[in-house]
């Protein structure tokens, strides 16, 4: 697209937006800078600006975003930045809308946004109106790439319409796949890279992690439950994570994506917590939790694509694992708690939501040999 759009070779706003979207670990991130080097290499006639919207948290996003390209653009064409502070926003933006208009005569503009679920929806649609409707539609050599844990909300909206962005969805390593090619490659590996592939829930961050625990003759992991301690304690410890909500976290870990609603009874059935579990003080803990960053956003968050709270998934994926191989009794019991209430609301409101969501927790106790037939109360 580059080379075609400096032959001058037209394209919609739309196909001049794309996204990159994955979970955490998964390396988004490494992506676009690699795309930035790329571009500043082999492309001379390309500007491109790379931003990562987490370094503006409790700055004001689109304030910090604005000064951010607002002195990039001016290192770019190699003039000295006035002083920006204090300046109003609108200042600001014109400046930038002006100098994009006049180095896109010339250039390609291309902005990289990394961490675009950070930001709140009131910030993204003030970051909407400045790079997507003036910076897409105000210039037709600009193009615009983000990555994120899912497409911002807004960029499908008025702006892009009839049709959608262009996403690129980041897939984690497959289990099966990756143990028969590395087969292929090394013959005997690939029993073992099957297995650090699905120890880590395939996230690459988690992959070179487990790499280090593997030893003897021949090689292996000889300790899987004390790998997934580790790395386990590893994300405690460099998350901050108070000791205080492990107990919370084992218990929502074995849901996919959830409300209030659905957690308070695990909260309540978990015996090294207290009752009195409301929806009200179930969602004052999901706040505190999203309040403790994992990669790019909170540990417990709003999931703005799916619409509803969900943990960080490679996260949640190694608090469910090291419970079921520490405590396999709670974490039946979780699951248990989970089926029958979805089963029952399945049943009360004649939802196959509910009920699909009752067989996920009867399938997750059947692949480990577990049934809640002889559940306590």
């Amino acid at each position: 697209m580059v080379s075609d759009l400096a032959k001058g070779k037209p394209f919609a706003p739309r196909e001049r937006v794309f996204h990159f979207v994955g979970p955490s670990g998964i390396g988004k991130s490494c992506l676009l800078k690699k795309i930035y080097w790329e571009l500043t290499r082999k492309h001379q006639e390309c500007a491109p600006l790379l931003v990562k919207l987490d370094t503006f948290i409790g700055l004001g996003v689109i304030d910090g975003l604005l000064v951010t390209v607002y002195e990039s653009f001016c290192e770019h064409i190699k003039i000295k930045p006035k002083e920006s502070k204090g300046q109003a926003r609108k200042t600001i933006a014109g400046w930038i809308q002006k100098k994009l208009k006049e180095c896109g005569n010339e250039q390609i503009v291309i902005l990289l946004l990394d961490e675009v679920n950070v930001p709140s929806q009131k910030e993204m649609r003030e970051i909407e109106e400045h790079f997507l409707v003036k910076f897409i539609h105000g210039n037709d050599r600009a193009i615009l790439i983000t990555a994120g844990r899912s497409r911002p909300p807004m960029f499908d909206d008025f702006a892009l319409r009839p049709k959608p962005s262009i996403t690129f969805r980041l897939s984690v390593f497959d289990e099966e796949k990756t143990s028969q090619q590395i087969e292929h490659l090394k013959p005997g590996a690939g029993k073992l890279a099957g297995k650090v592939v699905k120890l880590g829930s395939g996230v690459p961050g988690n992959t070179v992690k487990l790499v280090e625990h593997i030893a003897g003759d021949p090689l292996d992991i000889p300790d899987e439950a004390q790998v997934i301690r580790s790395m386990l304690d590893d994300i405690k410890k460099t998350n901050n994570i108070e000791e205080r909500y492990y107990q919370m976290l084992e218990a929502i870990s074995v849901l996919q994506g959830f409300f209030p609603e659905d957690v308070a009874p695990l909260f309540q059935s978990h015996p090294q917590l207290s009752d009195g579990w409301d929806e009200g003080r179930v969602k004052e803990i999901f706040l505190e939790l999203s309040r403790i960053q994992i990669g790019p956003g909170g540990l417990v968050d709003w999931d703005r694509e799916k619409k509803h709270w969900a943990m960080d998934e490679s996260t949640r994926d190694l608090f469910e694992r090291e419970l079921l191989m520490r405590n396999s009794e709670l974490w039946k019991k979780l699951h248990c708690t989970a089926f029958a209430k979805y089963e029952e609301w399945g049943q009360k409101y004649n939802s196959d939501l509910f009920r699909n969501k009752s067989n996920y927790h009867q399938q997750r106790l059947h692949s480990a040999e577990l049934n809640c037939s002889d559940q306590e109360g």
